[in-house]
């Protein structure tokens, strides 16, 4: 408690007041500055002139009055824009990355074992035929690794003349937040943390003593539960949904034995009407929050009063109801309790 009153006293003496991004519009436009959770801070600026004299401010008086340092080896710059274009991979800059495994019948090199075995069961011809690598996981490294040189030609925040690291994602509080909104980001980033923890539990899903109840039980307990972190934050679009229902398809496949059609349009545990239920239950918590609250402000600055409901938001199951009548029913809480469980 010392150290936080610590760091909200340093903010509040050396930070330039007003400094902050507006976000929404008239009346429900709100202005963030900062976000603070224990020794983590994130700033927030419309330039890096700004920011930069804002974190140097910071910097210096953490060292004046409370002899703390700022790391800037831990410190990155975000920049927010809409996502850029960039060239189409070659063959050649796939073989730049050096991937691990390659195959043995053509050229062609692969970031997984799997990938390098599909493509030899599959479609390797020796290398007659040159197949498009469109939506691999090969063409996603190359084109991750030209939006990160992007991220490195723009503008740089400093603090004292000391240039802080541009990056296209951040994990800031266990969420991966990526600069351009790319939707799926945070999606994949606990998808893979996910399939991790199923894979360490393999033997208890072909243990056949466990009985399936029991093995349904700990797959809700500690996959499911992995997967969904934070993702009360996420825009849960029709192709989230479907990478959502993709992953607890083929767990659900390896665990039962059932097909993968079958785990996929009859799951005995359905992942995303989980996902659903529990959006639903935090968006009452926020609209039974005091009005001044920032999460709900942002919230009703997001959608506009309830002018606009965007697509995959919290509101996604509140049919384009008014928002008067959605805070009316959220206040209530057995009634909105039973509207989370009713859902299907």
């Amino acid at each position: 408690m010392t150290f936080i009153a610590g760091l909200w006293h340093i903010f509040s003496k050396h930070d330039i007041p007003g400094a902050g991004v507006t976000v929404g519009q008239t009346p429900y436009e709100v202005l963030i500055s900062k976000l603070e959770y224990a020794d983590d801070a994130g700033m927030f600026d419309e330039d890096t002139g700004t920011a930069s004299v804002r974190l140097t401010a910071i910097s210096n008086g953490s060292k004046e009055d409370a002899r703390m340092e700022v790391s800037l080896e831990k410190t990155k710059g975000l920049h927010v824009h809409k996502r850029e274009k960039v060239s189409k991979t070659t063959e050649a800059e796939i073989e730049a990355l050096k991937l691990k495994y390659k195959c043995p019948d053509c050229p062609r090199t692969f970031p997984t074992l799997r990938g390098q075995k599909i493509h030899s069961a599959r479609w390797c011809d020796g290398g007659k035929t040159v197949r498009s690598r469109k939506g691999s996981l090969a063409d996603e490294a190359v084109q991750l690794s030209k939006r990160k040189a992007l991220e490195e030609e723009r503008s740089h925040v400093t603090v004292n003349d000391t240039e802080i690291e541009n990056v296209q994602n951040f994990i800031y509080l266990g969420a991966k937040q990526q600069g351009d909104g790319d939707e799926m980001t945070d999606v994949k980033y606990w998808m893979e943390i996910a399939q991790a923890v199923f894979n360490s539990l393999y033997h208890l899903w072909k243990d056949k003593r466990l009985p399936m109840s029991m093995k349904i039980r700990l797959y809700i307990a500690s996959v499911c539960s992995t997967f969904t972190h934070g993702c009360e934050a996420w825009t849960l679009s029709d192709t989230v949904l479907r990478k959502v229902n993709g992953f607890n398809s083929r767990c659900l496949h390896v665990i039962t034995g059932e097909s993968y059609k079958d785990t996929a349009a009859a799951p005995i545990v359905n992942l995303k009407l989980l996902i659903r239920r529990r959006r639903m239950r935090y968006l009452g918590h926020l609209l039974r929050m005091p009005p001044d609250r920032l999460v709900r402000r942002t919230l009703f600055a997001f959608v506009s009063g309830g002018r606009h409901y965007p697509e995959g938001s919290l509101f996604m199951d509140c049919h384009d109801e008014p928002l008067e009548t959605i805070i009316q029913c959220a206040a209530n809480r057995k009634v909105w309790n039973e509207r989370v469980a009713n859902l299907e």
